[in-house]
């Protein structure tokens, strides 16, 4: 693995602050190598967590002696705090860590909140971001019955894939919050 990063290493190998030697960069791609791997299984053993375990304190304490001169947060990051004290605990309650994603709820999120807020004029923005979702409910619903599906717009196709969404249970709604 080459690493090309501005300014992160000292070429001559010397022990300077805010430089990383080779010998480290080396060691910290072999660190993430191990943890990435041992992340990979489906099914963990007591020993496999303990080893996991073992094996992302050693790459995290090395991450943030390598990087955190160039963040400004000393890598106090919250996901960082997360993956070393918790994701342990959540394999023993859960399972394996394969199939976890936000990708499906950050895409919902920028569909059904960011988007809508975007075209909304900014105040009182609950009742329209509700109005919004409705017409893409419907659009939904026409599209499937439509023969070109080509023009369905992508935020429809998407939310189509994922649920089902009820305008009966969003009409309801709308009417306990009293929106026309």
């Amino acid at each position: 693995m080459i690493f090309v990063i501005d300014n992160l290493y000292d070429e001559n190998n010397n022990e300077v602050d805010n430089f990383v030697n080779n010998d480290d960069l080396a060691k910290l791609y072999e660190y993430w190598n191990e943890m990435y791997i041992l992340s990979r299984y489906e099914e963990f053993s007591e020993s496999d967590l303990e080893k996991f375990n073992d094996a992302i304190h050693r790459w995290t304490w090395m991450f943030v002696k390598a990087f955190k001169f160039v963040s400004p947060s000393n890598l106090k990051l919250p996901k960082l705090h997360s993956w070393v004290y918790y994701i342990i605990d959540s394999i023993r309650s859960y399972g394996a860590i394969n199939g976890y994603t936000t990708e499906t709820y950050e895409s919902l999120h920028k569909y059904f909140v960011k988007i809508p807020y975007r075209i909304s004029n900014k105040k009182d923005v609950e009742p329209q971001l509700l109005r919004t979702i409705k017409r893409q409910a419907i659009s939904i619903r026409m599209s499937q019955h439509s023969v070109n599906l080509a023009k369905t717009p992508r935020t429809c196709k998407f939310s189509a894939r994922l649920f089902d969404f009820s305008l009966r249970d969003a009409n309801t709604f709308l009417m306990k919050k009293k929106i026309p």
